[in-house]
């Protein structure tokens, strides 16, 4: 098991193995992995969206 190396869907707040997946996005320097093509998209689209929450909950409106 790769525990303790997963990183968190900024989208969905789900753990996401960077390790297991090529779902990922480059903002200003940062690595962001996905846990699927929706929430890749959805980040795409208007990442700074989804990292203002990163202090507080994150809101659940993406479809898979």
């Amino acid at each position: 098991m790769t525990q303790g190396n997963d990183t968190i869907d900024p989208v969905c707040g789900m753990k996401v193995d960077p390790h297991a997946t090529e779902l990922r996005s480059e903002y200003h320097g940062t690595l962001y992995y996905f846990c699927g093509s929706g929430c890749k998209q959805a980040f795409d689209a208007d990442p700074e969206r989804y990292l203002q929450t990163e202090t507080g909950h994150q809101q659940h409106g993406h479809h898979h």
